[in-house]
């Protein structure tokens, strides 16, 4: 199935289905075979006026098409499921459906699915499986990827004395328009909604029954956040609004925030939209002015105020071990070495910038330069507090899989976790879940940096470190 989108809330489909008569059967027993199926699916009721003005980014309505390949899976009440694929009218609203030499019986009741998949011949009929999560839209303002989440059901009923019956099918789950005007050019690969509830809302699998007399989507995976992928889908200086399309399943979402999230890998853009709830057959709209999202950090109640990130640069977790850049450059690679060190100068075999105990400019800074003005390196200072045990306390563990040091707030209890992430030597990735290296904004030398090095449980900032190697990056707050 295919969506196009209109400029008006009109989702009506009328669908026909012929079920071939087989020529030897004896058909003067009047109603004994159903040789026709009607069948409607209902429109998406929007949840925006009819008169909204309507813009080329903001359609109102989304029309339903049905395509080539598509097809129904019928169930006798009581018997095995039959495939009805679709023989003629795709691209269009109305559209037959053939079932072979098989027929209907007009003293038996028969209900209805989309889409028809052959992996539920050997599924009960009170376990048909819906499966929300994965879903990719390609373009922006596009909707052709709903067809395969819009799930569709018809409660069991029988024909007519005519031996005509007419299935009604119902939409099980909501459309989501979000149309989300960006800060600046860019382009995306996902956007998450995720709730502020306590309890998951967000349907990632489920299942319906077909005898109920009102099938409805029964989770059996849920989860309190909700992802889009994207591809192909950018902003302009001229046009900074995408709209995005996806299905859910009917829930309550509370204190929403949607965060849509840079090919890039590490920038992303936040607003909070507040409650929604999300109605079978209905189409929820998400409006937002979205802003550069800060990255969250932790108050330890250190002397100095400094305040801590709670991951790794190119980390969106704090047990993600994130990237590895060589000091003063603000780009990951592939390999790092000497030779191809950005302020390496190979013809005398020296440095072209930096020498003994400079800082770094923040030009040269990796977490200013990706995380914004709000964050720089830390100095081998803010280290020393860090670790100071007047301060803090640390100890090696395991978080959610991951080994690395926790260091916990003497005065206020807060803490930050630091994953054992080893470091890049050219292009091998050394002592991951053993130990870790961090850099500092200062060097010591014009060959070497201080850092702060975790090994064995404990850390350390009295070392010194090659300055071209690959090593992670754990910002501060740059409030000075």
């Amino acid at each position: 199935m295919t969506f196009r989108q209109i400029q008006s809330v009109t989702l009506v489909s009328a669908v026909f289905l012929c079920a071939c008569n087989n020529e030897t059967e004896d058909s003067s027993v009047e109603n004994e075979y159903v040789s026709s199926v009607r069948v409607t699916v209902e429109s998406f009721k929007d949840d925006l006026p009819s008169t909204r003005t309507t813009h080329t980014l903001t359609p109102t309505g989304v029309d339903i098409n049905w395509a080539e390949g598509d097809a129904l899976g019928i169930y006798p009440i009581g018997g095995d499921q039959v495939k009805f694929p679709l023989s003629s009218g795709s691209a269009s609203a109305t559209a037959s459906f053939d079932g072979g030499a098989w027929k209907m019986r007009s003293e038996l009741q028969y209900a209805a699915y989309y889409p028809f998949s052959k992996d539920n011949y050997t599924i009960s009929q009170t376990e048909i499986p819906v499966k929300y999560s994965g879903q990719t839209q390609n373009g922006n303002n596009t909707t052709t990827h709903l067809g395969a989440y819009d799930f569709l059901a018809c409660a069991a009923s029988s024909p007519n004395s005519k031996g005509e019956i007419n299935l009604q099918m119902q939409h099980l789950g909501a459309i989501l328009r979000l149309q989300l005007t960006m800060p600046n050019a860019d382009s995306y690969n996902k956007v998450v909604l995720e709730s502020g509830s306590a309890n998951d809302c967000f349907v990632e699998k489920g299942r319906f029954d077909l005898t109920s007399a009102n099938p409805t989507v029964i989770p059996t995976a849920k989860s309190n956040a909700y992802t889009i992928n994207l591809t192909n889908v950018s902003t302009t200086k001229n046009n900074e609004t995408i709209t995005i399309y996806a299905m859910a399943a009917p829930a309550k979402a509370d204190n929403i925030k949607v965060t849509v999230y840079s090919t890039d890998g590490w920038t992303k853009y936040s607003a909070n939209v507040g409650n929604k709830e999300f109605v079978a057959g209905g189409a929820c709209t998400i409006t937002a002015n979205l802003t550069l999202a800060d990255h969250e950090y932790v108050d330890l109640g250190l002397p100095s105020g400094t305040l801590w990130a709670t991951c790794n640069v190119g980390a969106e977790k704090p047990e993600e071990l994130g990237y590895y850049y060589a000091w003063g450059e603000t780009s990951t690679k592939s390999s790092y070495s000497k030779s191809n060190y950005k302020w390496y100068n190979g013809s005398d075999d020296s440095f072209t910038k930096y020498g003994n105990y400079e800082y770094l400019d923040l030009s040269d800074d990796a977490a200013y330069v990706n995380w914004g003005s709000n964050w720089r390196i830390p100095s081998d200072t803010n280290f020393r507090e860090l670790i100071n045990s007047d301060n803090t306390t640390s100890e090696e563990t395991t978080q959610n899989g991951v080994k690395g040091l926790k260091i916990t707030s003497t005065s206020n209890g807060k803490s930050i976790f630091l994953p054992l992430a080893g470091y890049m030597n050219g292009s091998t990735l050394v002592g991951a879940g053993t130990n870790a290296y961090y850099w500092a904004s200062k060097a010591y030398n014009q060959g070497s940096v201080r850092y702060l090095k975790i090994e064995d449980g404990k850390a350390s900032a009295s070392g010194n470190c090659s300055r071209y190697m690959g090593q992670s990056i754990r910002p501060v707050r740059n409030d000075e």
